[in-house]
């Protein structure tokens, strides 16, 4: 602090560098023994955020300045006084558009009486139209453009996150200064003297567009501090530059992200998910963990190994689309070097560096590599409608390896759910989905588990693609379909058999059905023929059922293959699958179907 005479009209006494830029400045402080300590000129300060003034502050009985741009009187104010104050980028911009920026540089005259040194610059940030936040945790001035709003409020409830206690160096520097450097060696230089491990985020340093699709320009630093640690310089730098450090307790690890998506985070918190099992070895503490950069799944899949965890990667991550996946469809890249941190600590670091989570399903032992809105997105989805299993399969339960090398999805899903021992068909909705990332085919399918069953290892396939497997207890027969079908898909309960003469008897041990690409319409009267009916279908149309621009529907081709169930059921499953209600004629004895829909 700055420190004064007790003496009446004597000149405010500073070391002697300030007090020659003060009197080149054209500044007069004059003293008084008067102990107010100026709340009213720091009550702006104070709407905002605490500021490091106290009550035994000494006030300064005129301060008066003439023809001096703004930026000179409050820098030259705070330099004097040992303050730290940063002032947002957009108010030194010269060719802003905005009345707000650039303001710092215009020429003035003031005068303020019975004032603290605090309360002086928060008063002449106040009368510039501008805010004023100071953080506790730093002690620094943060000088925003424009006055107390949503986004003054979105600032303070970042700047009250604490920093981390105990951990990084105490060594205050007594200078910290930088002029016209890049940001990304701010950042380097300032990570080096925090002492702790610290990441920084695709859309910070470019290497990935932001919401807005545009890719961050390295913006030039130019700022003076004093008396910070590393890690209290880099908090200051980075909130100044539109950023945050975040400190993760789980991993001891920061990372530097943007504040818009900090905010995003502190609105969306994530539901509590299970602890990720992993083997003893995994939680030692390494001295050193290099990653190279690499793309993503590169990285993570070696750790993974290391680690003894199945995971499977949401295939949005390469979709370019910003609210689920990366915002733009390159490959993600990660890397990382990390002190004194064990596997499972660095794996979830670069996870959280690169907005990604490892959401973890302690049933099927199986985690999931997704976004965190897209996480958020599907645990309110789940909340709202959770998504029925089948109540039981014929298949062993004993794990092993599960392994598919480039295999189409729906190709994929039939071969674990005969694995599982699990009858299914494939709903019209998922077939023919449109929102599928892969387009019109379907996305070839590589994945690699170890120690699962096929019904842990089906499940996690359907969650990773937001399929769901909605059972039917009458027919022993399910049905996937895409999960947001849920929602508009009501059970048809209305399709029965029960206005039907009695099939033949029913087999104790009914034997395999297997149709491999046949018209539907040939499957359902194979299936009316075993189940002691006669069948008739007219035409190679759908009767009665309409696509949306009118046509009629022709008959979709079945690939099938059921087991313990009877031709009845099976029958069944079909005609609730494809929405079609069965019409008996009792005068030819003759089971025909329309549409139901």
């Amino acid at each position: 602090m700055c420190q004064f005479a007790p003496k009446l009209t004597e000149r405010l006494v500073c070391p002697q560098p300030s007090r020659a830029l003060l009197g080149v400045a054209g500044m007069v402080v004059w003293w008084s023994l008067a102990t107010a300590v100026g709340a009213e000129a720091a009550g702006a300060a104070r709407q905002a955020s605490p500021d490091p003034s106290g009550p035994g502050e000494e006030t300064i009985p005129v301060f008066e300045v003439s023809e001096t741009t703004v930026a000179d009187a409050i820098q030259l104010l705070a330099r004097a006084c040992s303050l730290n104050l940063l002032f947002e980028p957009a108010l030194t911009d010269q060719n802003a558009a905005s009345s707000e920026q650039g303001s710092l540089s215009r020429s003035m005259s003031f005068r303020y009486e019975d004032v603290t040194a605090h309360g002086a610059i928060a008063r002449l940030v106040r009368d510039q139209g501008m805010t004023l936040l100071w953080d506790v945790q730093t002690g620094v001035g943060h000088v925003l453009a424009g006055t107390i709003g949503k986004k003054t409020e979105g600032f303070v409830r970042l700047l009250s996150e604490p920093l981390p206690a105990g951990v990084g160096s105490t060594n205050a520097l007594p200078a910290i200064d930088f002029e016209e450097t890049p940001l990304p060696e701010v950042f380097l230089a300032l990570v080096r003297e925090s002492g702790i491990n610290v990441t920084v985020d695709a859309v910070v340093d470019g290497r990935a567009p932001g919401s807005d699709g545009l890719r961050r320009t390295p913006s030039k630093v130019e700022a003076h501090l004093v008396n910070l640690t590393g890690l209290q310089a880099l908090r200051s730098l980075a909130f100044n530059q539109g950023c945050v450090v975040v400190w993760n307790p789980a991993t001891t690890v920061a990372r530097i992200t943007t504040q818009e998506q900090r905010v995003w985070e502190l609105d969306h918190p994530l539901d509590p998910m299970p602890s990720i099992p992993v083997p003893p070895a995994a939680t030692n503490i390494e001295s050193l963990i290099f990653l190279d950069e690499a793309p993503l799944a590169e990285v993570l899949q070696p750790l993974f190994e290391q680690l003894q965890i199945n995971v499977l990667f949401d295939p949005a991550l390469s979709a370019p689309d910003s609210a689920t996946g990366p915002p733009t469809g390159e490959p993600m890249t990660a890397g990382g070097k990390f002190r004194n941190v064990s596997l499972r600590q660095a794996m979830l670091a670069l996870l959280d560096n690169e907005r990604l989570v490892l959401a973890w399903d302690a049933e099927i032992r199986i985690g999931r590599v997704l976004t965190q809105r897209r996480l958020w997105d599907e645990q309110r989805a789940k909340a709202r409608n959770p998504a029925p299993l089948p109540h039981s399969a014929s298949a062993s339960d004993v794990p092993g390896e599960i392994s598919l090398e480039q295999l189409p999805l729906d190709v994929a899903v039939m071969a674990l759910g005969r694995l599982a021992g699990i009858n299914m068909l494939l709903a019209p909705e998922f077939t023919t989905d449109p929102a599928r990332a892969a387009g019109p085919a379907f996305p070839e399918i590589t994945m690699a588990l170890a120690n699962v069953t096929a019904r842990q290892a089906l499940l996690a396939l359907l969650a990773n693609y937001e399929l769901a497997l909605v059972w039917d207890e009458e027919t022993r027969i399910g049905r996937v379909l895409p999960r947001r079908q849920l929602e508009s898909d009501a059970p048809p309960v209305s399709i029965s058999l029960a206005g039907l003469p009695p099939s033949v008897p029913l087999d104790p041990s009914p034997p395999a059905l297997l149709f491999e690409d046949l018209p539907l319409s040939d499957v359902i009267l194979r299936l009316a023929e075993r189940a002691g009916w006669k069948g008739q279908v007219d035409g190679d149309v759908i009767p009665g059922a309409r696509a949306p621009d009118g046509k009629p529907i022709p008959w979709p081709r079945v690939e099938a293959r059921f087991e313990g169930v009877t031709a009845r059921q099976a029958l069944l499953a079909l005609l609730r699958n494809y929405r079609l209600a069965p019409v008996w004629d009792s005068q030819t004895q003759t089971l025909r179907v329309k549409s139901a829909r």
